[in-house]
């Protein structure tokens, strides 16, 4: 079942990369990407680069990756991290 998620996932990022205007005309405009992002494209800009995230969030969970990343990061916040023990 992971990797039938995973696969669609991983098609409708591409599918946001690909048809990034008929993404736009659906969602419309991002204020954010507009004023920080102009000069890149500002809104197909955003809505390419989080297809890029969406595909590359489904190829790390796909392969397992993804807990691992994640503890790594903030799991010593949340004191997830399995490496150390608390005195």
């Amino acid at each position: 079942m992971k990797y039938l998620i995973s696969l669609v996932v991983i098609v409708i990022g591409a599918f946001m990369v690909i048809k990034t205007d008929t993404i736009l005309a659906a969602f419309g405009r991002v204020d954010f990407a507009e004023r920080k992002f102009v000069e890149y494209g500002g809104s197909r800009f955003f809505y390419n680069m989080l297809g890029i995230a969406i595909i590359i969030g489904a190829f790390l969970a796909l392969f397992g990756f993804w807990e691992g990343i994640l503890n790594a990061t903030i799991g010593p916040l949340f004191g997830l991290f399995s490496g150390e023990t608390t005195p």
